[in-house]
């Protein structure tokens, strides 16, 4: 497996275990639970999302460095014998110019 792939595998099984936490203390909120019970959930639930929030950015920086690696690269484009014919003519004729 890539690094991007497993990056990407991270990523998802982050992201459900995000969603589990939340779910979890919507249910404690719910059925009533201790004070202290609740604060500690949301103390793991506002870690998770700081977590989240620090490896998005690496994610997205990593995608999008794998995409521009893969893209095929622009074919440089060849030159014709007569462009640097031209600029050496304009450049002669300055040159001229200014003598006159």
């Amino acid at each position: 497996m890539t690094h991007g792939a497993q990056l990407e595998c991270s990523c998802v099984e982050a992201r459900e275990i995000l969603d589990r936490a939340e779910r979890e203390v919507r249910r404690l909120r719910q059925n009533g639970a201790c004070e202290g019970h609740y604060l500690m959930a949301m103390q793991v639930l506002a870690a998770l999302r700081h977590l989240d929030r620090i490896i998005e950015p690496h994610r997205v920086r990593t995608a999008s460095a794998a995409s521009a690696v893969n893209a095929p690269q622009p074919l440089a484009r060849k030159r014709s014998w007569l462009t640097g014919t031209w600029r050496f003519a304009r450049n002669g004729a300055r040159q001229i110019d200014a003598r006159v």
